[in-house]
Order: structure tokens, then sequence, then C-alpha cells
């Protein structure tokens, strides 16, 4: 059959490269291949680690976008930076985008993000960075959004922004590196409350032996949804693998969640 085709190509002058081409059409390999960065500092259990490598275990989200890419029959390659030059190498289109970031109007400028009705679609969100109080029903302490009213002390993971949200509010605050030692301390009544991210503190609390006796609180000390976004040109040329990959982070962030939550409890 390839005799037959060469002996047809040579007689309309074809050249064996146009033959080729005919016969195994070129795949477009970087228009399914997404260069993405994240920030160099760990959001824990969200991003795992600082620095520039991406740890073996890199963090819910990783994992999370991971999957998403990879069942839209995209690539993906990794890079952590500080968020400055984050956000300049993305401008540049060294980087096609971030892979877990906040909505702000600025950046909107140079970013897409999956949108519905003219505001970020919290659907497609990749994590919600939502840090709540978590203290025994006895307690007195107070917050109302605003407010901390507490003698005691605040429990909280070490180096994270909320250290300096509840010190901004007026509490005094011991930190770990561990938020399992931080339930524990509060169980045992040596913390006043625990600020832990939501994704972390309620499912410490549902394995907890002393959960009838600990309550979240009902509003939160910082709450923000977090999206994968592409500059503008990685939009237009590749929209088809970006909606399917946002539709994917969707369609998989609960169970995915709650797959790899016990891997990253600590």
């Amino acid at each position: 059959m390839l005799r037959l085709m060469r002996h047809i190509f040579r007689a309309i002058g074809w050249t064996p490269l146009v033959m080729l081409c005919l016969l195994f059409p070129p795949t477009d390999a970087a228009a399914q291949t997404l260069s993405m960065g994240y920030v160099d500092q760990e959001v824990y259990p969200l991003l795992v680690d600082d620095g520039e490598a991406v740890a073996p275990s890199p963090g819910i989200v990783v994992e999370l976008i991971q999957r998403a890419v990879a069942s839209a029959n995209g690539r993906l390659t990794l890079t952590r930076l500080p968020a400055a030059r984050l956000y300049n190498s993305i401008k540049n289109g060294t980087l096609n985008g971030a892979l877990c970031i906040s909505f702000a109007a600025d950046r909107a400028q140079f970013m897409v993000y999956p949108m519905r009705d003219g505001q970020p679609n919290s659907d497609l969100r990749c994590a919600r960075l939502r840090y709540m109080l978590y203290t025994k029903r006895s307690s007195t302490l107070q917050w109302d959004g605003k407010t901390l009213q507490t003698a005691g002390v605040v429990g909280a993971h070490r180096g994270f922004s909320v250290v300096g949200v509840l010190r901004a509010a007026g509490a005094q605050v011991y930190e770990a590196n561990s938020d399992k030692q931080l339930f524990s301390m509060l169980a045992a009544d040596r913390l006043a409350a625990v600020a832990a991210l939501e994704l972390v503190g309620d499912q410490l609390l549902a394995e907890s032996a002393d959960a009838q006796l600990i309550e979240k609180l009902p509003l939160a000390l910082i709450s923000q949804d977090l999206y994968m976004t592409v500059n503008h040109e990685t939009y237009a040329k590749q929209s088809a693998l970006v909606e399917q990959v946002w539709a994917n982070i969707g369609k998989f962030r609960q169970a995915t969640n709650a797959e790899l939550l016990p891997k990253y409890l600590r």
C-alpha cells in the first residue's frame, strides 16, 4: 500500500516530506502544555514546603491541578518563584499562568480567571483559603469579624498569614508546626482557641475524641477563593484546554480533597 502511494505522490510531484506530513500529521504538543508557576512559600496543606523545589508530595492544590490537566489530555510543568517574579514571568510570557491565586483587579489586567456573570466563578476555584476559629463550647471567646475578645492564647500554624491577623485583632498567639498538636492543646485547655484552615480544622475536629466539646465559630478570620489563571495570550491560543482544566478542577476538587487530606495532615 505504501509503495503504491509513493508512486502516486512521485507522479504528482509531492516530496517525501509532504508525504510524511500527510501520512503522519504533526501534533501541536506545545498547544497542549501549560507552564505554570506558584509561590515559593508554603501554604500547608495546599502548597507544601518553601523554596524553588517542587516537593514529592507537593500539596493538595498541586495534585488537584495535575489531575485536572492530565484528564484534559494536557501536559503540566511547574516552577516556584517569589510572588513578584511569578507575576512578571506571567506578564512577559515566560510562564503561562499561576497555579492558584486570589482574584485582584490589577491581576485581571494580565490574567484570565474563570468567570461567571462578571465575577470569578467560585465553583471552579482550586481552593478556599478560609481560616476559622475552633474553641471549647464552654469558652467565653468572642469574634465578631473585627474584634477578638479573649483572655487566653490562640494557637496557629507557624508562619501562616493568619498569625498576623490574630495579632492585629489583639490576640496572644502560640505558633506550632502541627495542627494536630494545636487541637490536642485545645482539648487539654492549654489554648483558648485554634485558628486553622477550615479544610484541616474540620477534618481534625471530626477525628477528635473531644469533638462534642469543641465548636467552630461562624465567622471566618480570612476567606479567599483561589483560582488557576493564565495570561491573555495563553487563553487566546489554548482556550479549549484551559476551559476543560477549569471544569475538571470544579469536578475533581471535593473528591480530591477528601482523598488526599489524610495524607497531608500533620
